[in-house]
Parts: C-alpha cells; structure tokens; sequence
C-alpha cells in the first residue's frame, strides 16, 4: 500500500442539462388541481371523466392522456385524466383506459376535446 497516496479531491457541483424523462412525463401540482376542478365542475365533487361515478370502487387516480412511457406529459391539463382506479384492477376505468383498444382511442378523443376545451372554449378562463 505504501505506492498509492490518499489525495481527497472534491467532486464538480453541475447539475444536469438535459430532464430526465421521469421529469417531462411528471403530473405538476397545477395541472393535477386544475384536472381535479375540470372533473368536479358540474357537480361540487369529484367525479370520473369517463363513467361519472363519484364513489369509485377503489380511489381517483390521475391518468395521462398519452401514456408516460410514450413521452406523455402531464404539464398541461389536458394531459391528465381523472378516472377510477387503481389501474390494476380489471372494471376500473382506469384500467380500461390502458389496455384496451378502445380505451387508448377514448383517450385520444378526450384529449381533442380537452385541447379544444382549453384553446378555444370556456377551460381558457381557468388556464393560461
């Protein structure tokens, strides 16, 4: 041991350039509250966008509208989809929504009417 020296040095302080994808694909706080209003506009409490329940079988959850793993974001509320869940549970909407056909396709639709909603309809006065 005696050829090698301790010489301690400290390490470069930079944070990264480029986000993660985990950050660009990350639900913020002001697009899950704004999704959360959207949802409990018509009736003073939280309903699924998709079957209008309010008491789901398991909880609400937050869903995007393109999946993550596709590069979906959830910056813009009309990425995030409020439906019941858990996502893991075969008759949830949540579950139906991603893996079913006919559920990625709803999705979509969705996030057209949601788009529209937001650029050019009444969803302008809640964001900007």
């Amino acid at each position: 041991m005696g050829n090698f020296e301790f010489l301690p040095c400290p390490k470069p302080q930079h944070s990264r350039r480029k986000p993660k994808r985990g950050q660009h694909t990350r639900i913020t706080n002001k697009a899950s509250k704004e999704a959360k209003r959207r949802a409990s506009a018509g009736t003073g409490y939280l309903c699924c966008e998709r079957c209008g329940v309010s008491v789901p079988k398991g909880w609400f959850e937050r869903a995007h509208a393109v999946n993550a793993s596709q590069g979906g974001g959830g910056s813009k509320p009309w990425d995030i989809l409020v439906l019941c869940g858990p996502s893991t549970e075969t008759g949830t909407c949540h579950h139906w929504a991603d893996n079913t056909a006919e559920g990625r396709k709803w999705r979509r639709a969705k996030q057209g009417e949601l788009i529209l909603y937001y650029t050019a309809g009444e969803g302008r006065k809640y964001w900007k």
